[in-house]
């Protein structure tokens, strides 16, 4: 009999399996956080019998924000069986991830897929995000380019400097580390410290795609002006004729960059999962900031009022609102100002070590 519940303890295993069967061989070592038997309690099933056949995974962690420390989650190796695909076996797991993350105050959860069944779910391709391709120096003077050597609490102290980023536990970091730069068929992940008289200012975590003459930057972390005067010479070292990157919008590197970048998103969909808790958290933000703005949730309609101004949003305009900064027309434009000066919030890029 086919039924959708929680995994029980041993049946990680089989939900690896179904994600090695559905995406790639190596999924069990990119993803060790998320198929471990600690993560069982954010692992859904569906089982026909004893036989996984469709399954969904969340990984709960902190994160910094520009408005503060957000309760998150990211969902990811979404996979059902061939034979029983088109039975609504995924929304139903949704369905339960969604009821487990109100339990668990989780603020918004990130989805690693755009496809329709997210964006039935509710999630959004939302996101304040500046996308670089690099294909010049920025900097014409030499720079000191590591290989890592092993020695991650450089790159973990690095990483805490971070203002934005996800809150990671040192051995966290270490799984993460090792096992988002485990080698795919088709990629290699390489990771460069930049060091300035014998000292680290920075890392640079580089996606190298045997078919590609670009190199992607997955993560970075510490001194800004030292990245960016280290893309030519990562160029240099793989041979290629560019550098993509990904940074958040108020990042200090899109000062540093000689290029403009162009808007977009997370590429990934979110969705605020408990509005009460998130809208609490922003508000508290804004009275610190001084900032006279105010998110309510009434009947699951968003009210932002702005001094004795109330606008209804409806669930796309409050994505679009909080998370990429775009204003619904109907806003009078003497509170742009306002709204801008919050809004949109900062977020890490998603597709760092962090990605699940």
């Amino acid at each position: 009999m086919l039924h959708v519940r929680q995994a029980k303890p041993g049946e990680e295993k089989k939900v690896a399996d179904l994600a090695v069967q559905i995406f790639k061989p190596n999924m069990r070592e990119q993803f060790v956080r998320l198929f471990h038997v600690n993560n069982i309690q954010h692992i859904f099933v569906a089982a026909d019998d004893e036989d996984i056949v469709s399954a969904l995974n969340y990984y709960q962690t902190g994160m910094l924000t520009s408005h503060g420390q957000m309760n998150v989650a990211s969902i990811g190796a979404v996979c059902t069986k061939d034979e029983y695909r088109k039975q609504g076996l995924s929304s139903k797991l949704l369905g339960l991830a969604e009821d487990s993350m109100l339990k668990e105050n989780i603020d918004f959860v990130i989805i690693s897929g755009r496809r329709g069944l997210y964006q039935r779910f509710g999630a959004r391709d939302v996101g304040a995000m500046f996308y670089y391709n690099l294909n010049q120096s920025n900097d014409s003077k030499k720079v000191n380019l590591r290989l890592f050597d092993g020695h991650y609490e450089v790159l973990y102290h690095e990483y805490n400097q971070e203002d934005i980023r996800y809150i990671r536990a040192y051995d966290e970091f270490q799984d993460l580390f090792l096992s988002q730069t485990f080698p795919d068929s088709y990629q290699t992940y390489h990771t460069y410290v930049i060091y300035e008289d014998d000292l680290p200012k920075a890392y640079v975590i580089v996606i190298d795609h045997k078919d590609k003459m670009s190199l992607e930057v997955k993560e970075m972390a510490g001194s800004r002006s030292h990245i960016a005067s280290a893309f030519s010479a990562l160029m240099n070292l793989h041979k290629k004729t560019s550098v993509e990157i990904y940074v958040p919008y108020s990042d200090k590197l899109n000062h540093e960059l000689k290029e403009l970048g162009e808007q977009t998103t997370q590429h990934a969909t979110l969705k605020i999962i408990s509005k009460s808790s998130f809208f609490e958290k922003l508000n508290h933000d804004f009275v610190n900031k001084q900032k006279k703005i105010t998110l309510k949730n009434e009947n699951d309609i968003t009210i932002l009022e702005i001094g004795t101004n109330r606008y209804q949003l409806n669930h796309d305009e409050t994505h679009q609102l909080i998370f990429s900064g775009k204003i619904p027309k109907r806003i009078d434009q003497k509170h742009h100002q306002t709204i801008q000066s919050v809004f949109p919030i900062v977020l890490p890029w998603s597709h760092n070590l962090n990605y699940q």
